[in-house]
């Protein structure tokens, strides 16, 4: 599916083919990259499934909505909660969704959302500027960093240690890492 995302005669996102054949689909931008449109835009095109946008309600309250909508529908387009819900408690959220079957698609402007998804697309000026399976996106620390974004901790930090040949492996998580540095024998 591919769509433009206009405010007036401003192009926000040009031409981002939309491929929900994936599991769970991340959209990464900057606060006014049209992330947000985008979704009310994949709204009006009538694509099948729900669309939750947060309000000023407590975190508790908005999970049990999350959920409940999750739980009625094939995909979930989910607009950006990391103002009510710390990294944590996202990766939590995202993984009830998954767990109940069904399949998620989010927007976010935190770079560390991305992991917790199969494919990403990464806004930049008005395009996508980098689109992929997620843990293949966050190793092109080039790009990442040409567009803006620093890679999300825990895989920059077993990138910085595989360097210096104390780590073998690129790890996409805190636990991953412990595993990797400190195996219990």
């Amino acid at each position: 599916m591919n769509l433009t995302v206009k405010i007036g005669s401003r192009v926000l996102i040009k031409d981002i083919n939309i491929d929900l054949s994936y599991d769970s689909i991340c959209v990464l931008g900057y606060s006014g990259s049209g992330k947000s449109l985008l979704l009310k835009a994949l709204e009006k095109s009538g694509v099948d499934g729900s669309f939750y946008y947060p309000s000023k309600k407590n975190a508790f309250v908005m999970e049990k909505e999350i959920l409940s909508v999750a739980s009625s529908c094939s995909w979930l387009f989910l607009d950006d909660v990391s103002l009510y819900f710390d990294g944590r408690e996202r990766l939590n959220l995202f993984k009830k969704i998954m767990d109940s079957g069904c399949h998620l698609f989010y927007v976010s402007r935190d770079v560390e959302d991305i992991l917790a998804f199969s494919y990403c697309y990464v806004l930049y000026q008005n395009m996508v500027g980098l689109e992929g399976l997620s843990h293949s996106i966050v190793l092109e620390e080039k790009v990442m960093k040409l567009i803006g974004y620093s890679l999300p901790f825990y895989v920059d930090l077993s990138l910085q240690l595989k360097y210096y040949g104390l780590l073998d492996n690129i790890c996409y998580s805190k636990e991953e890492l412990e595993k990797c540095l400190w195996p219990k024998s």
